[in-house]
């Protein structure tokens, strides 16, 4: 047979569950035959109704040969069953013959001339375009006559030989065993290579070839069949001995179960899964013994679908074992069912899956453990998959003010302006960073993201690429930093503050677990570790926990930090890490430990503290300088002092604030502008320089100008240093006798664009910066003064000259001391995080500089006695617009401010109302980047009096609001400074806010 197997002897086969009469009979192919025995007409039915229905459904031509018996019968069975027998009878595909039309159409049967028949017939089916013939019917023409046997054997020699071979034809030849004697039956037998008997086709062991038949002695041919099964079923029962040597061996359990729960038959691995002996199980019941009473109902539901479909099944449970334990099992069962089509029995196939059960309850665990730190994560996070978000937790939805279903399937750009701060489109960029993110280049930006309502804010992205089985996703990790954003914008009143925010705040945390060899070993970090650090990935895993970034110096540090650490403590230590690009960051580690599953995880959060050391240093060298400039002060003022005490002074500080070596201070001579050296180190042995009165003298060329690198600052005005001397653009080398020079700076001592002198220093042990040169200009600034003051000295001893620059210098000092006042407070602000508490420093600070401003324009002024109002007013609000304008350009100034000027008495409370009230104006009348202008306009008029008005068009105060009631500071400041310089204010809110003030220059008294 082609295509299946008929052999019914097969245990394993039999277990795994054998095919149906009708399922072998689809499997039937062209060239094939059969011969069925039956007793019955209900057998008859099952062989001949579906193989001819099969045929017809198959585009075969089926042809019956029919005689005096069940053939009647046959076209009800096919209607019965669907077929449209009329139909297939007029197109000619179904036939049904009379035993005269084919075995007796002469009156005898004659092989050759059935032959033929068959030969014609399945000519015409091919010609009719049907796929293949299919024939079946009754032999009764072997019993017409003694010769039937003969005959039969010819028959059947010549369609195996002759015909099937040849075309494509299927036949049944069918056997009444009621009409037939046992002699013929037992020719059949001998003749068919496969019988269809009872429901089931066998593959025929008594099968002897026709040929074999009529050319071999019955008997003989009898004997070596005998033999031959005798062979064969020996072999059966060896391989059934193996098939139940290799469930009884084998490490799956495996049961065969009767409908009423008593176990048939199990292996010993099911014994040793249940803990019951092969005793005891025969006495229990496979359901309600071995089964938990939960899992009852659910099973029960499962077989009956399986029942009804026929299909194994696979699903997992419980049993019980004898010592009262639970073990988790996963089933696979398949039904069994009889000759008759009914259920019989359940094969269990059974593996013990506790080990997958633990590791899917610790991946559940885990699972939980990332999910819980997704959901309650303090920045927002994405999955986004071929450019769209596809999953995000709880902070992104509070963030970007949205519900899930409003931002899950949409773009970056759906949520982001047309373009970004750089011009950049949104969609174009967003592209170019997914691109490099799925290539494995992790990006950190800033971005600028709009809401629903369409307002926007600036988020700090992470972005990175994640595997997830054989896809890549993109995970984006978002903290909103528009609060940083503006306070960014608000500390960029000096230089160094810029340097402390123009970069992103970075801080990372990380998870790490303590191995068998006592090292800890990082499983889990935010990205933002490799954006401080620089380091990859790769690089990380390398060495397993993040400690190798740590600075030598502070390493004992680091590792005491995690010495005699138990589950439950915690603690924060300060250290040094080098990035991979050899920066020091300064960070605050805080860890806590705790046990995990039996082991020993510390949560660590690092926080980049490196501004903030970097401020403070600053702050300190601040206070240096102002701490030198008092040292000064003293020699500088006294009528006692030469010029050489001043320059020893000045050389002195110069050297300890830039920690040099050598260097010298000088003074340019007004009678033939030699620079004379009053104060130096021995820098100079033999040098050859001119020698006048004892004193180093530098004289300039002919053309006005000094040579070499020693008085390149002298010929550009401007202070300069170089930490490579020998390669300056100045540079003639060292004069003879000179000691070398490691390197140098220079600072000119000016005053109102003249040369009065120089401070040059050289070989600093850590080299010269922008700091050291900011130091030297502030102490030339006192140099410069002492310089002018000792010209005049003579002749200013008690003339107004002396006082206007006694005046000058105290101007200068107090406006240096409020300015370190301001800085205290800017570090008070940094030092606290209570947001009420660093308003108020900020707002302190403001007034601070607007009387310092003051104090700065009064001792540059050529009046000292009075200040050019418009100059102060433009300085002012520069300021004030640059700390409090979150959206540049958005608020515009507009002025319109007679030349005016005010004595000190009257123009600090009018800059300190100015402050007031313009800040007001900043801060709240213009809320989310809305436009609009500040208006001031002071003008002088009659009698003396004048008038500063100071407006806006914004949102204006709230209702009811009257001035004569206020209760914030500010106002109250306000109320009080306009009674200082005896005026009078007016609100004015009908567009807008304005204030009027008139007022009088205050008189100045003598104080006692």
């Amino acid at each position: 047979m082609g295509g299946y197997s008929l052999e019914k002897d097969n245990y394993l086969g039999e277990i795994k569950g054998l095919s149906t009469l009708e399922e072998d009979l689809e499997a039937l192919k062209p060239h094939e035959h059969l011969g069925l025995i039956y007793n019955t007409r209900q057998e008859w039915k099952e062989t001949i109704v579906p193989f001819i229905k099969l045929g017809l459904e198959k585009g075969e031509k089926c042809a019956y040969i029919m005689d005096s018996s069940y053939d009647n019968k046959l076209r009800d069975y096919l209607k019965k069953e669907g077929v449209e027998v009329s139909s297939y009878e007029k197109s000619g595909q179904l036939v049904l013959l009379d035993e005269s039309e084919a075995y007796n159409k002469d009156g005898d049967f004659e092989p050759a001339i059935m032959i033929q028949l068959l030969i014609n017939e399945a000519h015409k089916a091919l010609d009719d375009d049907f796929k293949a013939l299919r024939i079946s019917g009754e032999m009764s023409w072997v019993l017409q006559d003694q010769s039937g046997l003969d005959r039969l054997l010819e028959y059947e020699n010549r369609l195996n030989q002759d015909f099937l071979p040849r075309y494509p034809c299927s036949i049944i030849c069918q056997y009444d065993l009621q009409k037939f004697d046992p002699e013929i039956i037992k020719g059949v037998v001998m003749t068919h290579s496969y019988l269809i008997k009872g429901g089931e086709i066998y593959k025929n062991f008594y099968h002897v070839p026709p040929y074999e038949f009529q050319d071999t002695s019955l008997a003989e041919k009898e004997v070596e069949i005998w033999l031959n099964n005798l062979e064969k079923e020996h072999k059966i029962r060896r391989r059934e001995e193996l098939y139940a040597e290799v469930l009884s061996k084998s490490s799956q359990s495996f049961v065969i179960g009767l409908l009423d729960g008593k176990i048939l038959f199990n292996n010993p691995a099911f014994n040793e899964l249940v803990g019951y002996s092969p005793d005891e199980i025969s006495s229990l019941s496979w359901d309600k013994d071995l089964t938990p009473p939960e899992w009852l109902q659910q099973e029960k539901i499962i077989l009956q679908e399986m029942e009804k479909s026929g299909h194994p099944v696979r699903y997992e449970k419980e049993y019980l074992k004898k010592d009262g334990t639970r073990v988790p099992i996963e089933i696979l069962t398949h039904p069994s069912y009889n000759q008759a089509g009914e259920f019989n029995y359940y094969y269990f196939f059974i593996n013990d899956i506790s080990s997958r059960k633990k590791v899917e309850e610790e991946l559940l665990i885990s699972e939980n453990k990332y999910h819980t730190l997704f959901e309650n994560a303090e920045s927002g996070i994405f999955l986004i998959r071929d450019g769209l978000f596809v999953e995000c937790n709880q902070k992104v939805l509070e963030i970007f003010k949205v519900l899930e279903e409003d931002i899950l399937g949409k773009t970056p750009a759906d949520f982001s302006p047309h373009l970004q701060e750089d011009g950049t489109t949104s969609r174009v960029k967003a592209e170019k960073l997914i691109h490099n993110a799925l290539n494995g280049e992790p990006q950190y930006f800033e971005w600028q993201h709009l809401r629903q309502d369409g307002t926007t804010f600036f988020t700090e992205v992470s972005l990175n690429r994640l595997k997830i089985g054989e896809e890549y996703l993109l995970q984006a990790i978002v903290m909103d930093i528009t609060g940083r954003k503006r306070a960014e914008i608000l500390l960029k009143e000096s230089e160094h503050r810029h340097r402390m925010v123009g970069e992103l705040i970075s801080d990372f945390a990380y998870s790490c677990v303590l191995d068998d060899d006592g090292d800890y070993g990082v499983d889990w970090i935010t990205g933002s570790f490799y954006h401080i650090t620089g380091f990859s990935k790769k690089d990380l895993d390398s060495h397993r926990c993040w400690m190798f970034t740590v600075h030598p110096d502070d390493a004992p540090l680091a590792q005491e930090q995690l010495q005699n650490l138990k589950p439950g403590n915690n603690n924060v230590k300060v250290f040094r890490i080098i990035s991979n690009q050899g920066e020091i960051i300064w960070l605050r580690n805080h860890i806590e430990c705790v046990e995990d599953n039996g082991r020993w995880r510390i949560y660590g959060a690092a926080q980049d503290i490196s501004r903030k050391k970097k401020y403070l240093h600053d702050l300190k060298r601040e206070l240096e300088i102002n701490r030198s400039l008092s040292r000064i002060y003293a020699p500088l003022i006294s009528d006692s002092s030469s010029m050489e005490d001043v320059a020893l002074v000045i050389f002195q500080e110069s050297k300890k604030l830039t920690q040099s070596q050598n260097g010298y201070v000088g003074m340019v001579d007004p009678e033939n502008q030699n620079l004379v050296v009053l104060t130096h180190s021995s820098m100079m042995v033999d040098c050859e320089l001119v020698d006048v009165d004892d004193k180093i003298r530098f004289p300039p060329r002919e053309d006005d100008y000094y040579s070499s690198l020693w008085d390149h600052s002298l010929n550009k005005g401007k202070g300069f240093y170089t930490n490579q001397p020998e390669n300056h653009k100045t540079s003639q080398g060292i004069p003879s006798g000179h000691i070398k020079l490691n390197n140098f700076i220079s600072v000119p001592v000016m005053a109102e664009n003249e040369l009065l002198g120089q401070i040059a220093l050289a070989n600093s042990t850590d080299g010269y910066n922008d700091n050291d040169l900011e130091a030297l200009e502030k102490l030339a600034e006192f140099y410069a003064l002492a310089i002018q003051r000792m010209r005049y000295k003579e002749d200013l001893v008690n003339s107004i000259k002396d006082k206007e620059l006694l005046l000058r210098e105290t101007h200068h000092r107090v406006k240096n001391n409020l300015q370190i006042i301001a800085s205290l407070l800017n570090l008070q602000s940094a030092e606290t995080q209570e947001e009420e508490a660093q308003e108020f420093c900020r707002v302190s600070q403001d007034r601070v500089r607007s009387m310092a401003l003051i104090h700065e324009k009064l001792y540059k002024s050529p009046n000292i006695s009075r200040i050019n109002f418009y100059d102060y007013v433009k300085s002012l609000t520069e300021s004030l617009f640059h700390n409090y304008t979150t959206y540049p350009g958005s608020v515009k100034l507009e002025l319109d401010i007679d030349n005016i000027s005010l004595d000190l008495d009257t123009a600090i409370p009018c800059g300190l109302l100015l402050n007031e009230l313009i800040t007001n104006s900043l801060k709240y009348a213009f809320p989310q980047g809305d436009t609009g202008t500040i208006t001031i306009n002071f003008k002088s008029l009659a009698a003396g009096e004048y008038q500063l008005v100071i407006g806006d068009d914004g949102v204006g105060l709230p209702p009811g609001f009257e001035l004569d009631k206020v209760e914030t500071l500010g106002l109250q400041i306000v109320l009080s400074l306009v009674k200082q310089i005896d005026g009078t204010i007016k609100l004015d809110q009908t567009s807008g806010t304005v204030y009027t003030i008139h007022f009088q220059e205050i008189s100045y008294q003598n104080r006692v």
